[in-house]
């Protein structure tokens, strides 16, 4: 049974048999020649360095150990160079486990976000895009993968729901966005932000331990295969104009061509979406940074690779003497 999460590890804490997902693992050499393991361990609630050192080699299990693997650890934590690593004293692989431990979860109530998308198709008055977005959302088999899919593996709504509560927050932007603009096409904001992510569904999958890329997320990508399931759904109601003015939308929807979009946005309905679609990324990795890591002495985090900044967490409380 797990005890203790990443985030309740402190220097000089000690555990036995907890449970973590081996993230990575390699062979090093020290600077004497000895060989070492360095890992980096994970639960849901974040990822951790650890060392292995040749003494309690005898104690671990490491041979058949690979990434994606859950682990049972005995350790004990230390701060090195600043940062928290555990040194792993007894190692073997686990048998039987709880997947929650190791997936985050929306903190939303799933039936509430379907109950609010559906009241978002239900409000489109074109009868082509209700159809289209009635077949996709109301079928069984693609609605089982929109309730846990996340929207990405790392980056931003990296969680089971991730996709669905994403693409709620793309919805609600890109309509607070529209109503400035009434000659906007709302049918179309709406249609585009519900469907601009939606060939994520195909393009991860849910293991017990971890989100994984198919082969079709790594050879064809979210952004085609979403194209073409909204072709294959396609209903006779759908005009050709509001046809390719949606696939537009999903095509473009990543706004730079840098960035992975086939097109640049060239409707205003496209441009919404981008704008939305952009904000709803960005501010959620500056959520996650505050949930997740905690700010050095100065109120500041670690710098972050995708946001390209380090992140102010605000100023420290001090105690009066």
């Amino acid at each position: 049974m797990k005890n203790l999460f990443v985030k309740d590890i402190t220097d000089g804490v000690e555990g036995k048999s907890e449970e973590f997902v081996v993230d990575e693992i390699r062979q090093h050499k020290t600077k004497a020649g000895k060989p070492f393991y360095r890992l980096v361990l994970k639960d849901k609630t974040g990822t951790i360095g650890a060392r292995i050192w040749s003494d309690y080699f005898p104690f671990c299990e490491i041979g058949e150990v690979k990434p994606g693997d859950v682990v049972e650890v005995d350790f004990y934590a230390e701060e090195y160079g600043g940062d928290l690593q555990l040194i792993v004293t007894k190692l073997k692989l686990s048998q039987e486990f709880d997947p929650s431990n190791f997936l985050k979860s929306s903190n939303k109530s799933v039936n509430e976000l379907l109950s609010k998308l559906y009241y978002h198709i239900e409000n489109i008055k074109s009868e082509g895009l209700k159809q289209l977005l009635t077949s996709i959302f109301q079928d069984e088999s693609l609605l089982e993968k929109i309730k846990v899919i996340p929207a990405g593996e790392k980056v931003h709504h990296d969680y089971i729901g991730g996709l669905l509560e994403h693409t709620l927050e793309v919805v609600e932007i890109a309509l607070s966005i529209a109503k400035h603009y009434p000659m906007a096409d709302k049918d179309l904001v709406v249609a585009g932000a519900l469907l601009h992510d939606i060939g994520k569904i195909f393009e991860f999958k849910v293991e017990p331990t971890s989100f994984k890329r198919t082969k079709e997320g790594y050879l064809i990508g979210h952004i085609v295969l979403g194209v073409d399931l909204v072709t294959k759904k396609r209903p006779k109601a759908l005009s050709e104009e509001e046809y390719v003015k949606l696939v537009h939308i999903i095509l473009s929807h990543h706004h730079d061509l840098e960035l992975g979009a086939v097109v640049r946005p060239a409707t205003i309905e496209a441009a919404i979406v981008a704008m939305a679609d952009y904000a709803s990324s960005q501010v959620r990795q500056f959520a996650k940074e505050l949930t997740d890591n905690k700010p050095n002495e100065d109120g500041f985090g670690e710098y972050h690779r995708t946001l390209k900044t380090r992140v102010y967490f605000g100023k420290p409380e001090t105690k009066e003497d």
